[in-house]
């Protein structure tokens, strides 16, 4: 076989046989071919079988993910059911907290008010209007720190909020398991892709070895030529 460069986008191609040039005959050569193309034919199936096989494999990693990933949505539904009871229970303390607030203000009031009965007044062994706005301070000074507290109750850093944040992390774990089972979904469904042409490839295969296999016995016997003592 001898190709020739023309400088053109194909090369010519101009083809010598001889039959000298080989030391098969024609029903020999037929059955090399025929024997080639079988082989190679049932080498493609096995390789689709392997695809078959990995395709296998990687649906039960894909099994797995899955199971992973509803343990963590799970797991998200969770902090959040948890995170909402939180809040309700926040909630209630810090109306709670809130009324003290209230509470105070007015005890603190109701000082105030009876401290000024006594100013401007002689009063024998004390002195009850600085007693009274003694009373009073403290009063708000609870009252402020019962707001404070209320105040920390709704924060954003509250146990209800930190639920919510835990419950998001479970959830972009998920999102990026569902990433990774969609991607080897995509593989699993390349490699199946093959999988159709089995049984074409097959026949095929099949076909190409039975005539191999006639061919071979159309082949002559090459005769035994042996050598006898002379008497």
């Amino acid at each position: 076989c001898k190709v020739a460069d023309n400088g053109a986008d194909t090369a010519a191609s101009t083809i010598f046989y001889d039959k000298d040039d080989t030391t098969l005959d024609s029903a020999e050569e037929n059955a090399v071919i025929l024997g080639s193309v079988a082989l190679a034919a049932q080498t493609f199936i096995n390789n689709i079988r392997t695809h078959i096989k990995e395709a296998t494999t990687l649906l039960t990693s894909v099994d797995t993910i899955i199971v992973d990933m509803a343990a963590r949505l799970s797991k998200a539904i969770s902090y959040l059911t948890t995170g909402s009871a939180q809040i309700s229970d926040e909630r209630t303390t810090a109306e709670t907290a809130i009324d003290g607030v209230t509470n105070g203000i007015n005890r603190a009031l109701d000082d105030l008010q009876l401290g000024q009965t006594f100013i401007n007044k002689v009063n024998y062994g004390g002195n009850p209007e600085s007693d009274y706005g003694a009373y009073a301070s403290k009063e708000l000074q609870v009252a402020t720190e019962l707001l404070q507290q209320a105040g920390a109750y709704l924060s954003l850093h509250s146990t209800s909020g930190r639920y919510g944040e835990y419950s998001g992390r479970e959830i972009s774990l998920a999102n990026g398991m569902l990433n990774q089972a969609s991607g080897v979904l995509r593989q699993v469904s390349s490699r199946l892709s093959l999988a159709g042409a089995t049984n074409s490839y097959q026949s095929f295969a099949n076909t190409r070895y039975a005539l191999y296999q006639k061919a071979l016995k159309r082949i002559e016997k090459i005769p035994v030529w042996r050598n006898y003592p002379k008497d």
